[in-house]
C-alpha cells in the first residue's frame, strides 16, 4: 500500500509515481472540493498520455467489498484506491478541513 500525500487546499493538482502490481505508474490527480455538496472528488489522468482514466469520482469511505473507490473501474488496471479515516469521525467523507489529517488516500495493487 502507498499513501498519497494530501492537503486541504480546495482545488489541488499533483503528479506522482505509484507502484501498482510491481510496476511504477505515473498519475496526475486533480482534487476538488464541492462546497455545496460538501465532499471531495478526484479526477485521475495518466501523466504520460494525459488520458483521463476517471473524472469527478466522489471520495467517500466504506467498508468490506465496497472499500475500494474504483472497484467498478478494475478493468483499467490502475490499482485500488481507498480513502481511510485515521481518527474516529461521524462523516463518511472528508470535509474541507480534515482531508490529509483525519482521512488519508491509500493506493494498492489491483484486487
Amino acid at each position: 500500500m502507498y499513501k498519497i500525500p494530501l492537503t486541504n487546499s480546495p482545488n489541488q493538482n499533483c503528479s506522482t509515481t505509484v507502484p501498482v502490481n510491481g510496476e511504477n505508474k505515473d498519475f496526475t490527480f486533480v482534487l476538488n472540493y464541492n462546497e455545496q455538496a460538501q465532499y471531495w472528488s478526484m479526477t485521475l489522468m495518466d501523466s504520460l498520455t494525459n488520458e483521463i482514466l476517471f473524472s469527478q469520482l466522489p471520495m467517500l469511505f466504506s467498508f468490506f467489498e465496497f472499500a475500494n473507490m474504483i472497484t467498478q473501474l478494475s478493468y483499467k488496471q490502475v490499482g485500488s484506491i481507498y480513502i481511510c479515516p485515521i481518527q474516529e469521525t461521524q462523516s463518511s467523507a472528508p470535509n474541507d478541513k480534515d482531508i490529509g489529517q483525519k482521512y488519508i488516500l491509500v493506493w494498492g495493487d489491483n484486487e
